[in-house]
């Protein structure tokens, strides 16, 4: 018998079996994740086959490409494949075939009430020149959120913060479902999604919170209020996050009582870290 073995496994009785295979499970809850946003998505689209309002946000799991997730347990036995299964169905999981590798792979849709749409440095401008083009041709807002993605967590890298952080206003302003802006700042960001635009399966980047964050509310008497404690980068980083925080707050100001009612806006400094293991 080799280390990685154990031939006896067969032996123990089902439940057992299956509270192993359960223990093998990934940790629950799962995510947030990072999902790339590539040209076209927030592109205006025929809904005549939708009858719903609420199928709106539908639309997210189609147009936004998944990230991989792997299962191991799917290529051990039938008992173990099973409880995968279960796992899967109840968490999202998905088995999608791809012509282009012949591959059935596991993978995990777009959901926006956890997710965050990553707008990489290359692509903030086709980002940002999508949205006025909807707004230009005279979409209303609430119709304007339910044809897009009803995006409600963006994440960018810190460079888009250095350059571009007068835009941030205006991006919450057409679309302020957008509730939280999450800063990457990782090193090098552009190894996060090395496939770019060509890429339709994704490696599965988590989200990882850092106390650096500024953030607005009628909670805390509409003012804002920075964090800097525990883990987390300092410095340049904590300045660039007040600054970018200065613009937000001044379009909240001129906002009427009625459009800030019960709204909150989070800015914050994230790592994404990369799980290879599951």
């Amino acid at each position: 018998m080799t280390p990685n073995t154990f031939p006896q496994f067969a032996k123990l009785p089902t439940e057992l079996r299956s509270m192993i295979w359960e223990f093998a499970l990934p940790d629950k809850p799962i995510g947030p994740f990072l999902y790339p946003y590539k040209p076209g998505y927030w592109s205006p689209r025929r809904l005549s086959a939708i009858g719903d309002r609420d199928d709106y946000s539908d639309l997210a799991h189609r147009l936004v490409d998944p990230v991989q997730f792997s299962m191991p347990l799917l290529l051990v036995n039938r008992q173990a494949r099973a409880i995968a299964e279960s796992w899967m169905d109840e968490n999202g999981v998905q088995i999608r075939y791809y012509k282009d590798t012949e591959l059935l792979v596991s993978v995990y849709a777009f959901h926006p009430q956890h997710d965050a749409l990553y707008v990489s440095s290359e692509n903030w401008e086709p980002f940002l020149s999508e949205m006025r083009s909807l707004y230009d041709k005279g979409y209303e807002l609430p119709r304007l959120a339910d044809i897009l993605l009803g995006v409600q967590r963006l994440a960018v890298p810190l460079s888009v913060l250095q350059a571009h952080e007068d835009t941030f206003p205006y991006v919450v302003n057409i679309c302020p479902f957008i509730r939280k802006i999450f800063v990457v700042a990782n090193l090098r960001p552009d190894f996060l999604f090395a496939g770019g635009d060509d890429s339709n399966l994704h490696a599965r980047w988590e989200l990882r919170k850092t106390e650096v964050a500024r953030l607005w509310g009628p909670g805390l008497n509409r003012s804002w209020c920075g964090f800097t404690r525990g883990y987390g980068p300092g410095g340049y980083v904590a300045d660039l996050i007040d600054r970018g925080a200065d613009g937000l707050q001044e379009m909240f100001e001129d906002w009427d009582p009625e459009r800030r009612e019960g709204k909150r806006y989070v800015l914050r400094a994230v790592y994404a870290v990369r799980n290879e293991h599951q």
